[in-house]
């Protein structure tokens, strides 16, 4: 029963995430250094419908990097419907 009942409860949450997956057109891809001149990614992306609110995450999956999407914080765009990501790439 407590096997059954994980299962459920595993593909219950995957169903969930697949129902709220939602693609976004790349607009933009730039390497950035910060003052230290640690390098990061600065991701913009087009998310039609999308509404900022602070402190919003998303999981980025991205196929050619791995199989399993991570964790990164919004940051909002420059207008309606843009989000960026701002991922650092270096030590």
């Amino acid at each position: 029963v407590a096997n059954a009942l994980a299962l459920f409860s595993y593909v219950a949450q995957r169903a969930s995430v697949i129902l709220r997956t939602k693609a976004a057109k790349v607009l933009a891809i730039e390497v950035v250094k910060d003052g230290d001149g640690v390098q990061h990614v600065a991701l913009e992306l087009q998310a039609e419908g999308f509404n900022y609110k602070p402190g919003q995450w998303a999981r980025l999956h991205i196929p050619c990097v791995g199989s399993v999407g991570h964790p990164f914080t919004i940051v909002p765009g420059d207008s309606k419907g843009k989000i960026r990501f701002i991922i650092k790439a270096g030590l």
